[in-house]
């Protein structure tokens, strides 16, 4: 990813032009750029294969977050006696708090592009397969879905990663537990292979998932599910499975023997058993 002024001016179009002598915006934003794009690059991997219009959102969202964290010190110049500030006469300074709503709603810019990157980003088998794809593969959970379980960290990108894998935690275990329990390694292997394209089934599973999630998010992450409460949730998406004759089969060829009761065999000889 490379900055350009073109760039610049395309995602910070409320930008003045600079006077003769003045360093431009896109030079102040250069190292804060690269800081991001580096931040950004070691969460997503390489992104080479994408479409362009793909690399476009991910590229945004490094000047968001480049600008919103330049913005402090756009105004300050350093001279042989000290720190200055720059002003101007023309126009009005803007208050602490605006610059610090604005500062604010480009970080959470930053943050919604990045879930819009990874949303796209997972429809790409090459990223699924490739190492900083599986982390957020992993489970059926979405970095969208865990904004809405825990709204704060939509504030930065790292901290909703951060968040994001922290919950993914809990999801794994509950995953785990419900294959080897329910569902079977084939039929879970199975419906992880193209989460792309979600049937009723998947929303099933991720519903009860999230249940869980909602329910154990303040608690141990390292818990393990209750049976019973599996079993609970375990129970809708054993109904939904049925309607899919080709997992359904797989599933009866893996676990319904488990589910079979055996009958009862008297092995205790005499006559006054039965």
């Amino acid at each position: 990813m490379q900055l350009t002024p073109e760039l610049v001016k395309k995602y910070i179009p409320n930008t003045l032009m600079e006077v003769d002598g003045e360093q431009t915006l896109f030079d102040k934003l250069v190292p804060f750029f690269d800081s991001a794009a580096r931040l950004l690059s070691g969460i997503v991997g390489d992104i080479d294969f994408m479409a362009e219009e793909h690399r476009d959102i991910l590229l945004h969202a490094c000047v968001k977050k480049a600008f919103a964290t330049a913005i402090p010190s756009l105004d300050i110049v350093v001279t042989p006696t000290g720190f200055g500030v720059v002003s101007t006469n023309t126009i009005a300074p803007a208050s602490k708090d605006r610059v610090s709503r604005l500062i604010d709603s480009l970080h959470h810019e930053a943050a919604e592009l990045l879930i819009q990157f990874i949303d796209v980003a997972r429809t790409y088998p090459e990223w699924r397969e490739s190492a900083h794809g599986k982390r957020f593969c992993l489970t059926f959970l979405t970095l969208r879905e865990a904004v809405t379980l825990d709204p704060s960290c939509a504030a930065d990108c790292s901290l909703l990663c951060d968040t994001y894998f922290r919950i993914a935690g809990i999801a794994l275990r509950f995953e785990s537990a419900l294959a080897e329990n329910y569902l079977g390694c084939e039929v879970m292997t199975r419906l992880k292979a193209d989460t792309s394209q979600l049937t009723t089934l998947h929303s099933q599973l991720k519903t009860c998932e999230i249940a869980y999630i909602r329910r154990h998010i303040d608690g141990d992450p390292y818990r393990c599910p209750d049976s019973h409460e599996l079993w609970h949730y375990a129970r809708p998406i054993l109904a939904e499975l049925r309607f899919y004759r080709d997992i359904y089969r797989l599933w009866q060829d893996t676990m319904a023997q488990k589910f079979k009761p055996q009958p009862f065999k008297n092995k205790t000889p005499g006559a006054f058993c039965f």
